[in-house]
């Protein structure tokens, strides 16, 4: 005997779209942090063809960025340890 099968249902590209888009904000930071040092290198190389202290003045630049970041990054969590307590 022949037993038809239900129909499956279309497969959406909803759950598609949804998991990109997860899969896009876990990636972005990593992302940018890769391009930011690539970008931050060819700057210097570049600030260093020109002038030796146009170099240095990048280099305590990108230093004083990564500062700031690690600053940031240290009160948002103390922050959340702080809620954590409560």
């Amino acid at each position: 005997m022949y037993y038809p099968q239900e129909p499956q249902e279309p497969s959406g590209c909803g759950e598609t779209i949804v998991i990109t888009r997860i899969i896009a904000r876990i990636l972005l930071v990593p992302m940018l942090a890769i391009f930011g040092a690539i970008f931050g290198i060819l700057l210097t190389f570049f600030a260093l063809t020109v002038h030796p202290l146009l170099g240095l003045l990048v280099l305590l630049l990108i230093g004083g960025l990564i500062a700031g970041m690690l600053r940031y990054e240290a009160a948002q969590s103390a922050k959340l340890m702080r809620r954590d307590d409560d």
